[in-house]
């Protein structure tokens, strides 16, 4: 009996749990973020679905982004998405030496955002996309 339990133990672990982390029905998307019709590199592209799924993609030097859910590259869940962009100047944060007798919190400069702000928000960026089975390339220019 302990053997046929074994061997059954074994058949699921071996046949059931690579199915439980497939991610079959996701779609290829990719994604273009122009500024006046040049490409902008490091973009952060967010897509939040409507029913809380979401994607993420990071513009290359040509501005152009492959869409993913749970690891690079693998695409989308079909369905209705707003799209959120940021882009951040990186600061340099001077080094500053902690004194255990004052305990005096250094403030740190807000991030500066390197494209208009109304897109760092789905409520205000004005952008969606319908995710389906043959998704066309989507191409964003942000220039006002």
């Amino acid at each position: 009996m302990m053997r046929i339990s074994l061997i059954f133990v074994f058949s699921v672990l071996l046949f059931g749990l690579p199915g439980c982390f497939s991610h079959s029905g996701l779609y290829p998307v990719s994604v273009q973020i122009n500024d006046d019709g040049k490409p902008i590199d490091g973009v952060t592209v967010t897509f939040v679905g409507d029913d809380g799924a979401y994607a993420v993609g990071f513009t290359d030097a040509q501005g152009s982004a492959q869409m993913h859910t749970y690891k690079p590259r693998d695409g989308v869940k079909p369905g209705s998405y707003s799209i959120m962009l940021s882009k951040f100047e990186v600061m340099q944060l001077p080094v500053i030496p902690y004194d255990p007798a004052t305990d005096v919190a250094v403030p740190v400069p807000d991030p500066v955002s390197l494209i208009p702000k109304k897109f760092l928000n789905i409520k205000t960026s004005g952008l969606t996309v319908v995710v389906e089975k043959r998704t066309p390339p989507l191409v964003i220019d942000i220039g006002e």
